[in-house]
């Protein structure tokens, strides 16, 4: 990819140059159940049309929503900016409105060569990467964003998507980690597990390190977020009720 294909964001850390490598929008006034089965279809539920291979409404080319009434997927293809047994910072960011409730985190990690878990089925180091060096970034969100995070030594990963055809033991963030077969209920068309993603921590307590579910699209009866987090699903996950407005999820990458 060259410069003008690729948002670049310097600053965040000293001396790390971050690329924007996938960003997603929920509107004020839209849930999850909002997300059309055609769109779902289209960029989380198929192996040969996942996001995190490029399968998007185009490249991430801003960090700011458009806010415009509607949904938006942008991502790169992640394969092209990782090499396998190189070291590399995987950024999670996310903030409700004008940057309310923000919270940005960066790990670093070593790329196993896999971005699906339909990749290596059955076999948990690589279903997932594991993130080490966790590094709040942070920002001047007002109001801040009212969460405890766990930051025990509990082993984090970032755990990858799956499609519709994967078969076997399945990485979720269920309960804040699951390992099982039943994929967190991913059987379950209303549940639209396939294509979800987020940072956990190796323990199923409720209590996460980031965003376990990121990004979250279930088409329940309950209206949800497109991020979940377990202790506090009324600012992330569950909100209607509080009416808290837009959300902007952004992962970067750097190596």
């Amino acid at each position: 990819l060259t410069g003008s294909q690729i948002f670049c964001e310097f600053g965040a850390l000293p001396g790390i140059h971050f690329t924007l490598a996938a960003t997603f929008e929920q509107p004020a006034g839209k849930y999850t159940s909002d997300i059309s089965q055609a769109t779902y279809d289209a960029y989380f539920s198929n192996a040969s049309s996942m996001w995190i291979h490029g399968a998007s409404h185009g490249r991430p080319d801003s960090d700011q929503q458009k806010v415009d009434g509607d949904f938006h997927f942008f991502s790169l293809d992640w394969r092209t900016l990782l090499q396998q047994g190189r070291s590399y910072w995987l950024r999670q960011r996310f903030y409700r409105n004008n940057h309310e409730y923000e919270f940005d985190v960066a790990y670093k990690f070593t790329y196993n060569g896999f971005t699906m878990q339909d990749q290596s089925p059955n076999n948990l180091p690589d279903q997932g990467w594991i993130l080490t060096d966790r590094t709040v970034i942070p920002h001047s969100s007002t109001p801040p964003i009212p969460i405890s995070w766990d930051t025990s030594d509990a082993v984090t990963r970032f755990w990858l998507p799956f499609s519709r055809t994967y078969s076997g033991t399945i990485l979720t963030g269920c309960g804040g980690y699951a390992y099982d077969t039943n994929g967190c209920s991913a059987a379950d068309p209303s549940i639209r597990r396939y294509g979800n993603a987020g940072i956990i921590g190796e323990s199923g307590d409720g209590q996460d390190p980031a965003a376990p579910w990121a990004p979250h699209t279930p088409t329940a009866t309950i209206p949800y977020d497109m991020v979940y987090i377990h202790q506090n699903p009324g600012m992330y996950g569950d909100s209607l009720p509080f009416n808290r407005g837009s959300i902007f999820l952004l992962y970067y990458l750097a190596p």
